[in-house]
């Protein structure tokens, strides 16, 4: 392909391995894809067995999406070009990528993302040694098919409350109990400027914030791909006023009574603008 710059008009040459015959003219268009990216989060002994079968199902799914695709290909006649899903499935069978993943979580105590993350670079690690250019492409196989498994792992759709077993959740005060207690999550509790960092990196499963109006404003659904309405919510003020005992006390005869109806009014009116928000 050539490419001509917009500075000098000079062609720029780009080599590569050729994927499919004939020949195209044409802009070329760079289609990018954002990568996820994961932190290690450490697991008990408990959660083993949990994250060991998160990973077994992401395979399942990620190779059920492959042979659907695959399928709709057939379909439409173009069989010579199946042969790519053909590898990717072989890929999600390799046992190296399996039960390397598997032992690191068994072992090391870390959650699957991240096991899965390790057993990759060290893939790569082993494509890279290769000399021969046309397997060492092959690394970029891999690549694809972990991604899927990793976006099947971090796209997880919460169907009922026992699904909140073993994953890590972002939450506020009191309400860090009933998660833990009620349905076996992973609580934390982190400011708010730090969750959408937390959900890209998959420091965090899940978390709760504000109304979905506002968690859209804040991006959440860039790194969230799924949304739980009406949601558990920690109790919570909207508005409040902190002072001392004693001049709380002072206060109370003389101005308390004026303001209680003026608290009511602006809480009633925030919230009317939230649903507001909501509906529209």
């Amino acid at each position: 392909m050539k490419k001509k710059t917009l500075s000098n008009n000079a062609e720029k040459v780009l080599k590569g391995i050729g994927v499919s015959p004939g020949i195209v003219i044409g802009k070329a268009a760079l289609l990018e894809r954002r990568h996820p990216t994961f932190v290690p989060r450490r697991i008990t002994v408990s959660q083993v067995a949990d994250e060991v079968k998160r990973f077994e199902e992401a395979i399942k799914k990620s190779k059920e999406q492959l042979e659907e695709v695959k399928q709709r290909i057939l379909e439409k006649g173009f069989s010579q070009h199946s042969y790519i899903l053909d590898v990717h499935l072989k890929v999600m069978e390799d046992r190296m990528l399996r039960d390397e993943t598997i032992t690191m979580i068994q072992e090391q105590l870390v959650n699957t993302e991240w096991a899965l993350k390790v057993t990759l670079d060290k893939i790569s690690e082993a494509f890279d040694a290769i000399e021969d250019e046309y397997l060492k492409e092959r690394k970029e196989d891999i690549n694809h098919v972990v991604e899927r498994i990793l976006r099947n792992l971090t796209g997880r759709e919460l169907r009922k409350v026992e699904d909140l077993k073993g994953l890590k959740y972002r939450t506020l005060g009191n309400n860090a109990a009933i998660v833990k207690e009620a349905f076996g999550a992973s609580p934390t509790v982190v400011p708010g400027s730090e969750l959408y960092g937390m959900l890209d990196k998959r420091a965090i499963d899940l978390m709760e914030y504000a109304t979905p109006a506002d968690n859209l404003d804040m991006g959440f659904h860039e790194v969230a791909k799924y949304i739980i309405y009406p949601g558990l919510q920690a109790p919570c003020y909207a508005f409040e006023v902190v002072m001392k005992l004693e001049k709380r006390n002072y206060l109370t005869k003389r101005i308390i009574p004026n303001v209680h109806p003026q608290e009511e009014r602006v809480s009633i009116t925030y919230w009317a603008w939230c649903n507001r928000r909501e509906i529209g």
